[in-house]
C-alpha cells in the first residue's frame, strides 16, 4: 500500500493509536478494579472514541489491512456506525480502498446502507459493488413478478417497512432497465415510486434508465425532498445533466434544504453545467433553508471560479447578504481562510488586520444537538455510566426547555452549549479549571461538572426515557420543574398560560384534533405574540420539539436544537412558522402540533396579564353576525373569545362575555369550545367569568369550581350557588360530603335543589354520605328525599353501603326504615340479605332485634345461609352470623327448601367445625336427615372421614346417627378408619366407633370384616383395640 501523507491519513493515524492505547488503559485498569461499575462495562475492541469512530472505522478509511485484520480478529462489531452514521465500509469506499470494502464485504458486512454513489472515488470499486449488488438481486429477485418478496436475505436487504420497494431502488441503482420495465407493466406502479425510481437513477448516472424512466414510464421530478436533476448535478453525472436539461426539466425547483441544481454546481465547482444552467435561466438570488445565498455556498466550497459569478447581475450583491446566523460570505471567508476571494469580498478592508482577528481560520463551534450529545453520550461511556437514559431519536424536549429556562440569559446558555460541543474527547481537559472569565466558572469548577449537571438536567426535562422511574409524562413541565428546582429558584415557578394537553377529548369525549398547517399555526402565533413580553412558547410535532421567547410583542427569539449556530436576531411570527414546517421532517401541510404558552413566577408581575387586552377597540365584534362572520374566516374556527382565552386576556373576555356577541358553546376546528380551552389551560379568572353566563353548563365547570371549594374561594362558589344550572354542582356535593361539610352541603340541597338520586361517576350522594358514618349528613339527605333502595350500578344501592362491615351509620337506616325491613332494594336484596351477605354480626343483630325475618329470601330466591355462605369473609367473622340465624331460624322439615338448607349447614358447617354453632343445627335436625343425607355418591359419615373432617363425628354420634352406613365397596365408618392409616387421631374415632355399637363382624364387598382388617393391621395400637374389642364385649363378636 503506497503511503499516504495527507493531511487526513496523518489525523486518522493518529486517532486511531490514541483509541488503541486508551482501550488498553482501560482495560488494564478493569483488570485491576473488577467491581462495578468497572465490570458492568468491559471495554473491548468496539470501544469509540468522541467521534463514536471505533478502531475498525480508522483501519477501513485508512486503508490499512494489516489492522483492519487485528480488528476482526478480536470480534469488533463490523456494521457499527459512527456520530454521522458511517460503518467501516463507507470510509473504506469513500476513501478508495477497494481491497478494504472488499474484505468487509467477505465479512458480511451490512450492506443496506451502502449505495454506489458512495463508490465514486474508484472506477473499479464502482465496478465490483455494482456486480455484488446485481448478484444479490438475481438471487433475491430473479423476476419482476414477485419485486417485494424477496428469496432469500442478506446484505443488501434489511427489512426496515420502506415505502419505495429496496428490489426496484437498487435495480434503478445499477440501471437494470428491463427488470424496471418488467415492474412497472405488470404492477402498475403508482407515481410516488416512479418518480423516485428516477432520482435514484440520476443521482447513479444510469443515463438509459434515465431516458426510459421519463419518456416511457412518464417519470417527473415531483417537488419536495429532491429531483432527477439535482441528484445528477450533486453527483457529477454529466451526461444525465444533459440529457435531463435537454429535455426541458425544472431547472428552479429545490430539495428539502432548499437548493438547487446550481447550487450543486458550484459547490462541487462544475462550471460549464453552472454556465448551462444561467443560460437556461436558473436562478442566482434564492437562498437555501439556512439563509445561504449561492454566494455564500461558493466561498465556504473555494468555488474557484468565483470571480465569474461575482460578475453576474446581482451576484456581487449578495456579498453583504447574512444567511440565518447572521454570516456573511465575507464572514465565511475570514473563517474558512479563503484567503484568494478576501480581496473580492473585502471591499478595502485590511487584510492584514482580518488575518489578524480572531475569526481567521477558526469556523465557529457548532451547537446543534447532535454535537452536544455525542459529547455528552461519550462523556458517560467514558467515566462508566449507564446510558439508557438517552433518547437516539434526540433530545430537543430538553433543550427546549432548558433555552426557556436561561432566556434572560441567551448568551450563557449558548456559550455553555459551545463549550460542551467544542471538548475533544480528551479526559484530562475535562479536569481543567475553568477559565475564570468564563460567567460558567462562577457555577461550575470545571467542563466535567458543567457537563454533570447540563446531562442531567437534559435527561429530566427530555423525559422520554424516564418511564421506569416516575409517572411524569414527558409533557408534564409544571412537576418536571417543581420536583428538581432549587431553594434558591423558588420565584421560578413553571407557570403554564396555554396548554393543549396531549391525548386530550372534547366535551363530547372525541379526541382532540390537533392537526395543523401553515395557515392555523400562523394564525394562533400572530395573536400570541400580542401577548406581553417575557412568555415563552413551545411547538411539539412531528417528532420535534422548538421555542420561542417573546422578547418584545410581536417579535421572537426562535430556538430549534438542530440549528447549527444560534439565530441571529428576532423574528415574527411569520418567519417562526415557515422554520418550523421547513425544519422539522414529514411535517406536511396538516401535521399534529400541541402548544404551550407559559412564563416563570418571577417574570409575572412585569407581565401585568390582568390588564393586558389582545384586541384592538376595532377588532371587537359589535353583533352576532360579526362574531360569526370573525369564526368562519378564522383559519382555527376560533371565535374572538376562544382568542381571548388562548391569550390570556381577561379584560378581553370580560368584555366578550358582557357584550353577549359570541356563541359560548362554539366549537374551533380541533373541537374545543372557548370555555374547554380555558379548562385545558387551568385559566381560573377566566372561568370565574365564565360562571356569570347563564349559558354555562356547570357539569362542565365542576372540576373547576371543586378546585374553588378546596383553596375557600367564596365568591366563585357563591356564583356557581347562584347560577341557574346549579343543579349540576353534584360534583360539589360529593366534594362537601367528603368534607363532612354539612353547611355547604344543606345549602346545596336546599339553594341549588340538586336531584339526591342522581348518580354520578358510578356513586350516589347517599352513599358517598353513608360512608362518612355523619349521623347529621345523613339525615339531612333522607330529609330531602333520598332513597336507599336505588342502584348506580354495580349492584351498589345505599341499603348494601349501610350495612359493610365498617359500617358506622346502622342504627340511622334502621330507624330510617321504620317498620319497613323487608323492602327490596334494586338488586332484590332487603338489608338482612346485604347484612349476611357481608357477614356482619352486628347487623344481624340488630336488624333482628328490629323485627327483621330470617326466613325471607332475595328476589332472585336465595336464602340468607346460601348469602353468607357465598360472601368472601373469613369463617371466623361467618360463625357468628351463623349462630345469630340459626338460632333464630325455624326449619320446616316437611318443606324440601328447608331439608336442602339444613343439608347444605350441616356439611359446611361440619368442615369449618365449631361445636356450638353445630349444636345449634343439630337440635333442628332429625338423625334420619343426617342418615339420608349423601355427598357425590357417599353416606355424610364416610364424606367426612375421606375428606379428613374427624371433629364433628363424636356429635354426630351422640345424636344419635346411624353408626354403620355402608359406602359403595360395602364398608362402614369402622373399616374406612381403618384403613385410612394417615388420618391424625383414628385410635381414639375407632375405639368411639366401638363404644357407640359398631358392627366389627359386618363383611365388606371383598369379604373382610372390620374385626378381620384390625388383626391384620400393621399398626399395634389397632391389634389391641381388636383384643381389647374381643374380651370386653364377646356379644358383639357374634
Amino acid at each position: 500500500m503506497p503511503t499516504d501523507h495527507s493531511p487526513t491519513h496523518a489525523r486518522d493515524l493518529q486517532r486511531f493509536n490514541q483509541l488503541k492505547a486508551l482501550i488498553i488503559k482501560r482495560r488494564a485498569f478493569e483488570a485491576a478494579h473488577p467491581y462495578p461499575p468497572y465490570c458492568l462495562y468491559k471495554t473491548d475492541f468496539n470501544f469509540t472514541d468522541v467521534h463514536g469512530n471505533s478502531l475498525l472505522h480508522y483501519a477501513a478509511a485508512l486503508g490499512d489491512m494489516d489492522k483492519l485484520r487485528e480488528c476482526l480478529k478480536n470480534n469488533i462489531d463490523i456494521d457499527r456506525k459512527n456520530n454521522l452514521s458511517q460503518q467501516a465500509i463507507h470510509l473504506a469506499l469513500e476513501n478508495g480502498h477497494l481491497a478494504v470494502a472488499q474484505k468487509l464485504f467477505m465479512e458480511n458486512a451490512d450492506c443496506s446502507d451502502v449505495h454506489l454513489s458512495q463508490c465514486q472515488r474508484n472506477p473499479e470499486q464502482t465496478a465490483w459493488f455494482k456486480e455484488a449488488i446485481e448478484q444479490w438481486l438475481k438471487a433475491a429477485f430473479p423476476s419482476a413478478k414477485n419485486y417485494r418478496t424477496p428469496r432469500c436475505t442478506g446484505q443488501f436487504f434489511k427489512q426496515k417497512g420502506e415505502i419505495h420497494p429496496v428490489s426496484l431502488t437498487r435495480v434503478a441503482e445499477t440501471g437494470n432497465t428491463s427488470f424496471l420495465k418488467s415492474a412497472i407493466r405488470q404492477h402498475a406502479l403508482p407515481p410516488d415510486v416512479v418518480n423516485h425510481l428516477l432520482v435514484v437513477a440520476a443521482a447513479n448516472g444510469q443515463l438509459h434508465t434515465v431516458k426510459y424512466l421519463l419518456e416511457e414510464a412518464r417519470a417527473i421530478s415531483a417537488p419536495g425532498g429532491t429531483t432527477a436533476l439535482i441528484e445528477a448535478v450533486k453527483n457529477g453525472h454529466g451526461p444525465v445533466v444533459d440529457y435531463l436539461l435537454s429535455q426541458n426539466v425544472a431547472i428552479n425547483q429545490q430539495d428539502s434544504l432548499k437548493n438547487t441544481a446550481l447550487s450543486y454546481a458550484i459547490t462541487r465547482h462544475d462550471k460549464g453545467t453552472a454556465k448551462r444552467l444561467l443560460a437556461l435561466g436558473a436562478t442566482c438570488q434564492h437562498e437555501n433553508l439556512i439563509g445561504n445565498s449561492l454566494l455564500h455556498l461558493a466561498v465556504k466550497s473555494g468555488c474557484p471560479f468565483l470571480s465569474d459569478l461575482l460578475g453576474l447581475p446581482g451576484f456581487a450583491d449578495r456579498r453583504h447578504h447574512r444567511n440565518m446566523y447572521g454570516f456573511t460570505p465575507f464572514d465565511l471567508a475570514v473563517q474558512h481562510q479563503r484567503d484568494e476571494w478576501l480581496p473580492l469580498l473585502a471591499e478595502g478592508q485590511d487584510l492584514t488586520a482580518i488575518k489578524q482577528s480572531a475569526a481567521y481560520g477558526h469556523p465557529p463551534v457548532p451547537i446543534h444537538q447532535a454535537a452536544v450529545l455525542d459529547n455528552m453520550l461519550y462523556r458517560l461511556k467514558l467515566n462508566y455510566r449507564d446510558t439508557r437514559y438517552f433518547d437516539h431519536d434526540g433530545h430537543c424536549h430538553g433543550f427546549s426547555f432548558l433555552h426557556s429556562l436561561y432566556a434572560d440569559r441567551e448568551d450563557y446558555y449558548f456559550a455553555t452549549l459551545r463549550l460542551m460541543s467544542h471538548w475533544n474527547g480528551s479526559e484530562d481537559d475535562l479536569f481543567k479549571p475553568l477559565n475564570p472569565a468564563l460567567p460558567q466558572a462562577a457555577w461550575y469548577k470545571n467542563l466535567d461538572e458543567l457537563f454533570e449537571q447540563w446531562t442531567n438536567d437534559l435527561l429530566w426535562f427530555q423525559h422520554t426515557q424516564l418511564r421506569t422511574i416516575d409517572s411524569l409524562r414527558q409533557t408534564d413541565r409544571q412537576n418536571q420543574f417543581d420536583l428538581i428546582k432549587g431553594s434558591s429558584q423558588e420565584n421560578s415557578q413553571y407557570l403554564p398560560l396555554y396548554v393543549e394537553p396531549e391525548h386530550n377529548r372534547d366535551e363530547q369525549g372525541k379526541p382532540v384534533n390537533y392537526a395543523r398547517g401553515e395557515a392555523e399555526l400562523l394564525e394562533i402565533l400572530s395573536y400570541m405574540t400580542r401577548m406581553p413580553s417575557g412568555i415563552h412558547f413551545e411547538f411539539i410535532g412531528g417528532g420535534h420539539t422548538t421555542s420561542a421567547y417573546n422578547k418584545k410583542p410581536h417579535s421572537l427569539a426562535y430556538y430549534d436544537s438542530n440549528f447549527t449556530f444560534k439565530l441571529q436576531g428576532n423574528t415574527h411570527a411569520q418567519a417562526v412558522i415557515r422554520k418550523r414546517l421547513d425544519w422539522v421532517e414529514g411535517a406536511g401541510t396538516q401535521a399534529r402540533y400541541l402548544i404551550t404558552a407559559f412564563c416563570f413566577q418571577k417574570d409575572v408581575n412585569e407581565l401585568k396579564l390582568s390588564t393586558f387586552t389582545v384586541f384592538d377597540e376595532q377588532e371587537f365584534p359589535k353583533s352576532a353576525a360579526e362574531a360569526m362572520q370573525f369564526q368562519q374566516h378564522s383559519a382555527n374556527q376560533f371565535t374572538p373569545l376562544h382568542i381571548a382565552v388562548m391569550t390570556r386576556s381577561l379584560p378581553a373576555i370580560k368584555r366578550l362575555l358582557c357584550d353577549g356577541f359570541c356563541d359560548i358553546h362554539a366549537r374551533d376546528r380541533s373541537g374545543r369550545s372557548a370555555l374547554k380551552m380555558a379548562l385545558d389551560s387551568h385559566f381560573y379568572d377566566a372561568l370565574g367569568l365564565f360562571l356569570t353566563s347563564p349559558d354555562i353548563p356547570l357539569d362542565e365547570l365542576s372540576g373547576f369550581i371543586r378546585q374553588a371549594y378546596r383553596t375557600n374561594e367564596k365568591d366563585i362558589l357563591q356564583a356557581a350557588l347562584a347560577h341557574p344550572k346549579a343543579r349540576q354542582l353534584i360534583g360539589l356535593l360529593l366534594e362537601a360530603i367528603q368534607k363532612e361539610d354539612l353547611p355547604l352541603i344543606q345549602r346545596l340541597l336546599s339553594q341549588a335543589k340538586i336531584d339526591v338520586n342522581q348518580s354520578v361517576s358510578d356513586t350516589l350522594p347517599l352513599i358517598e354520605a353513608l360512608q362518612t358514618g355523619h349521623e347529621g349528613i345523613i339525615q339531612t339527605f333522607f330529609n330531602h328525599g333520598a332513597s336507599l333502595f336505588i342502584t348506580c350500578g354495580y349492584a351498589k344501592t345505599p341499603l348494601k353501603t349501610a350495612f359493610l362491615s365498617h359500617s358506622r351509620c346502622m342504627d340511622v337506616v334502621i330507624a330510617r326504615l321504620n317498620g319497613n325491613l323487608h323492602r327490596l332494594d334494586a338488586t332484590g336484596m332487603a338489608a338482612i340479605h346485604h347484612a349476611a351477605e357481608q357477614a356482619n354480626a352486628l347487623a344481624l343483630r340488630k336488624l333482628i332485634s328490629a323485627g327483621a325475618d330470617v326466613r325471607q329470601v332475595t328476589a332472585g330466591g336465595k336464602s340468607v345461609f346460601q348469602l353468607l355462605g357465598d360472601s368472601s369473609w373469613g369463617i371466623h367473622d361467618q360463625r357468628e352470623c351463623y349462630r345469630l340465624l340459626i338460632g333464630q331460624y325455624q326449619f320446616d322439615l316437611s318443606t324440601e327448601s328447608d331439608r336442602q338448607i339444613l343439608q347444605q349447614l350441616l356439611v359446611k358447617l361440619a368442615l369449618s367445625y365449631d361445636e356450638h354453632v353445630y349444636q345449634l343445627l343439630l337440635r333442628q335436625c332429625r338423625p334420619e336427615i343426617i342418615d339420608g343425607l349423601r355427598i357425590h355418591g357417599q353416606p355424610f359419615l364416610h364424606y367426612l372421614i375421606r375428606n379428613r373432617c374427624l371433629a364433628p363425628l363424636a356429635s354426630l354420634l351422640a345424636h344419635g346417627v346411624q353408626v354403620d352406613p355402608l359406602s359403595e365397596d360395602g364398608n362402614t365408618p369402622l373399616m374406612a378408619l381403618i384403613q385410612a392409616t394417615t388420618l391424625p387421631n383414628r385410635h381414639k374415632i375407632i375405639a368411639m366407633f366401638i363404644d357407640f355399637g359398631a358392627e366389627v363382624t359386618l363383611k365388606n364387598n371383598q369379604g373382610k370384616c372390620a374385626l378381620l382388617l384390625m388383626q391384620q393391621s400393621t399398626d399395634d395400637h389397632i391389634r389391641q383395640i381388636a383384643e381389647d374389642a374381643r374380651s370386653e364385649s364377646p356379644l358383639r363378636m357374634g
